[in-house]
């Protein structure tokens, strides 16, 4: 299958160095972007290098033609960048009539059997549109949506002439009756074989947290539980963009806390395997939390530590046998529930790590991919 993607890839440095590029959604695009190439789709990205909007980011963002480097094997595969001005208002109108052009005058890529795009932007939408109108299916893939009523409104009446649309949020999912759907929410690279590495007592227990630091993540609510630990051993490593104000009064006022920053895949990794347990604190509160899906816990999983989350309407319910959900979304009610697993055996520990990894069988990117490649033949076609 040909398939023109809608979205862009970054290289590391870029991921971590640029203000306006999500590791989540790189990390996200780059996992199954590269799995649909393993199993023989053709995959060609067009995209733009978003920044914040000048005089806050570049007056002029280059583009041009190269190659994206997947961060998940290495894999190198055609990706076209447009340049635009990135001035206020301008610049959405910009971009549109730019990738319409390409688009229409297939400039690049050979013509695709069906477009992806990652979100719904006005660019993505006008080149979807055009493409349902030559008979092309575009398929949207609604990952970050609003959870303003008005706003997700809007959103379904783009949805609404796609040829199908993919769902990270179970709620979502369940909600859209629009047309044809699938839930696909992650995936993760590769499933350890080897047995899990247990804690040992003598080592500090670290309580791993990778994301936004924003009220989406939840880190307040993070800070406020593990200020209720009263566990010389206990530290609190975090990693993720941006600058956190009660973070930084917590860095001064507790040393157990560590601030990393926004870190590479490697340097991920290394943490992720110390830790003890994982957690996931993002708040109901937040009311685009139900048509999103914390793409972090596929990635906590995927090292066989407990993980620890609050329940958000996006997790599809398979995910209640593998999680640690707190009785109370409250610091108490974290603290709790972390202080728990602290006391485990090791046996509780091992079994949890055998429950996970059975899990995630069908959660690698590669089955992912083939879930959707067999959708988009047959449901997607049967509704042309």
């Amino acid at each position: 299958m040909r398939i023109l993607w809608l979205g862009s890839v970054f290289d590391e440095n870029t991921m971590i160095n640029s203000p306006a590029v999500s590791p989540a959604a790189n990390r996200w695009q780059s996992g199954l972007i590269g799995a649909l190439r393993e199993i023989g789709c053709d995959v060609q990205m067009l995209g733009h290098r978003s920044e914040p909007v000048w005089p806050r980011g570049d007056f002029y963002v280059q583009g041009g033609m190269g190659d994206a480097l997947l961060v998940n094997d290495n894999l190198r595969i055609p990706q076209h960048l447009i340049s635009y001005f990135n001035i206020y208002r301008y610049r959405d109108l910009y971009l549109k009539c730019q990738y319409l052009n390409i688009f229409r005058k297939n400039l690049l890529f050979n013509l695709p059997q069906c477009i992806l795009s990652y979100n719904v932007y006005p660019h993505s939408y006008a080149v979807g549109r055009e493409a349902m109108r030559r008979g092309i299916p575009w398929i949207p893939i609604v990952a970050d949506a609003p959870g303003e009523p008005q706003a997700y409104r809007q959103l379904e009446q783009k949805l609404s002439i796609a040829a199908g649309v993919i769902f990270l949020s179970w709620y979502s999912f369940i909600n859209w009756s629009g047309g044809p759907k699938i839930h696909l929410d992650g995936g993760v690279n590769t499933i350890p074989s080897k047995e899990i590495e247990l804690p040992s007592s003598e080592k500090l227990k670290i309580i791993f947290y990778s994301g936004s630091l924003n009220q989406y993540g939840g880190i307040d609510l993070l800070l406020d539980a593990f200020n209720k630990i009263d566990n010389a051993d206990a530290r609190l490593w975090i990693c993720g963009k941006g600058d956190h104000k009660k973070m930084q009064q917590a860095l001064k006022t507790d040393d157990r806390i560590t601030f990393y920053g926004c870190v590479d895949e490697l340097t991920l990794a290394q943490l992720s395997r110390q830790a003890w347990v994982m957690v996931n604190p993002r708040p109901n509160a937040v009311i685009d939390s139900k048509h999103n899906f914390p793409s972090k816990i596929l990635e906590y999983l995927s090292y066989g530590k407990p993980v620890i989350s609050t329940w958000t309407l996006g997790l599809s319910p398979e995910y209640r046998h593998v999680l640690y959900i707190p009785d109370e979304e409250t610091a108490e009610g974290l603290s709790d529930i972390i202080q728990k697993i602290f006391q485990w055996s090791d046996h509780q520990y091992r079994e949890n790590a055998i429950a996970v990894f059975s899990f995630l069988k069908q959660k690698t990117w590669v089955e992912q991919a083939k879930r959707l490649n067999t959708w988009i033949s047959l449901e997607i076609a049967s509704h042309r």
